[in-house]
């Protein structure tokens, strides 16, 4: 067992009998769905988190259903007990379904890639000129082992 798997609660990928790699179907993500109105994906974050930890967040486009991944399964069955069908929560009138899943749609995946990599555009290179200062090429200066050595070879003459 790694490290990376002990910290994460996932177990190792093994080969199935037909030879081909088998991926660990963990149950380590909630769907909340029946989310009220407005809600932030900062929102689902931080009552989520009051459950475990999470390592991500992605909501539909409508907002009507989130889906959070937790570090481990125990951690996301907790927030499925703690979350189904409980009135008031994450400030609702009505009671939210939380159900625990594999994966996540394929939809969703996709629509969080997209909004993860930045679209490249045609327009025209900034000119440094108008970019903050903080932000502006610096000019390419010696560095101080140069600026010594430089100092010593002159008094050396």
């Amino acid at each position: 067992q790694t490290l990376s798997s002990m910290l994460t609660g996932r177990e190792k990928s093994s080969f199935s009998s037909e030879g081909t790699l088998a991926l660990p179907t963990t149950l380590d993500k909630v769907a909340l769905s029946k989310l009220p109105p407005g809600l932030t994906e900062a929102l689902v974050r931080l009552e989520c988190a009051r459950h475990g930890a999470v390592l991500s967040v992605v909501m539909e486009a409508d907002g009507s259903t989130a889906y959070v991944s937790f570090a481990t399964s125990d951690v996301a069955q907790l927030a499925v007990r703690r979350m189904a069908n409980k009135i008031g929560v994450l400030g609702g009138t009505e009671p939210i379904q939380a159900k625990l899943i594999s994966e996540l749609p394929e939809s969703v995946r996709m629509s969080a890639v997209a909004m993860a990599v930045p679209a490249f555009s045609a327009e025209e290179p900034i000119d440094p000129a108008q970019l903050p200062e903080y932000l502006k090429p610096r000019k390419k200066s010696r560095s101080r082992s140069r600026r010594k050595r430089a100092s010593r070879s002159t008094r050396r003459k």
